[in-house]
């Protein structure tokens, strides 16, 4: 129990407090604050390792449940700092994830640990400028030995080549991540590094690209798929635990499509089938071909992410777009267009600017294709 925790830490010359209050709470958590350093005085650091969980596809995500899941990261960080702005603090920690760079299931999660990340940087900006102190250091955890509380993800995680971290060494790591100033800083234990790398998108050690047999092994899921969704059930949640990002680059275009049909259904091909192939206008006081593309572009993204609008050079992954976006905005593109169209590309070429002028120059460089 948690108070068998506190006694063992008094035990050993500590001094506990223990206060139980909802971080996203300014005035509770600003009373429990106050409380807390009337009786031990300055306070020369802090360690924010409050989190949230409610895993789920971005594509049945409910705003509600995203704004529970990020508020303990993003905004329990904010006050923290807030109420802790004219300590002498010697550290800021925040207790970041390897989520941050992308789990499958956990949009909001990886949203709010890579806030913090980005935070982390901000203030130490702030601290340089003599607004704060205290060197703010995120650091992007990978599992756990000691944490139970989500068995299926850290079983998951395993699986995919990761180690699990003992008390030991994530206390030393810490240490060492605290003195070295460095932020964010992913620290995980890795016991197959080809599968780590292959499910953040990385080359395998010995530089060869990693090539996936999705495209052969997905026939018999495909077929099984769709009985099951003529049965009425959801396999939204079968095609997300299957296809990963790295799969979904490699597929063949029958299979985008059928893969688009089972989630989206036959809405989601509205206007794929045989539409006007693209014929920029021409001439001095015609428009200019990237301006062209990028309407068609920015049209696609807002239909299939449901948006009101886009900032041209902001990120498709601001935005939402993941892997099953990802390949139905590239099918509508190259649909569109009469153009191939790559995956890769949005992530190359992250924005409408930059995708629209890509898309122009590969065009002059192959007018053929």
């Amino acid at each position: 129990s948690r108070q068998e925790q506190c006694q063992k830490l008094e035990a050993m010359g500590a001094k506990v407090i223990y206060e139980s209050v909802d971080i996203t709470d300014r005035n509770r958590l600003a009373d429990a604050y106050r409380r807390i350093r009337e009786q031990v005085g300055p306070i020369n650091g802090v360690f924010h390792l409050a989190r949230r969980h409610e895993d789920q596809m971005i594509a049945k995500k409910p705003w509600s449940s995203f704004w529970r899941v990020i508020r303990p990261k993003v905004q329990g960080a904010l006050l923290l700092d807030e109420l802790t702005k004219d300590e002498p603090l010697d550290f800021f920690v925040l207790f970041s994830s390897l989520g941050a760079y992308g789990v499958r299931g956990s949009c909001d999660y990886s949203f709010a640990t890579a806030f913090q990340n980005a935070f982390s940087v901000f203030r130490n900006q702030e601290v340089k400028d003599g607004k704060c102190f205290g060197s703010t250091v995120a650091m992007c955890w990978g599992p756990w030995l000691e944490d139970h509380l989500f068995p299926k993800s850290r079983a998951k995680l395993t699986d995919g080549g990761f180690g699990l971290i003992d008390m030991k060494l994530g206390f030393s790591t810490m240490e060492r991540g605290i003195r070295a100033g460095i932020t964010p800083l992913a620290m995980t234990l890795v016991r197959d590094g080809d599968q780590v790398r292959q499910m953040f998108g990385l080359n395998p050690s010995n530089g060869e690209k990693i090539q996936s047999d999705a495209s052969n092994d997905l026939e018999p899921l495909l077929i099984e798929w769709e009985a099951r969704k003529s049965r009425g059930e959801d396999i939204s949640e079968a095609i997300a635990e299957r296809i990963t990002v790295a799969d979904a680059e490699d597929l063949e275009e029958s299979h985008i499509l059928r893969v688009n049909r089972l989630l989206f259904g036959d809405n989601g091909l509205n206007g794929l089938i045989n539409p006007p192939a693209l014929e920029p206008a021409s001439g001095r006081f015609g428009r200019d071909p990237a301006d062209e593309v990028a309407a068609i572009i920015r049209d696609l993204v807002i239909k299939i992410l449901c948006l009101d609008a886009i900032d041209d050079d902001s990120t498709f992954q601001d935005y939402g777009l993941d892997s099953i976006s990802g390949m139905q905005l590239a099918v509508r593109l190259e649909k569109r267009l009469s153009r191939e169209v790559l995956p890769q590309w949005f992530i190359n070429y992250p924005t409408v600017t930059t995708l629209s002028k890509r898309i122009v120059e590969e065009r002059l460089a192959n007018p053929r294709n």
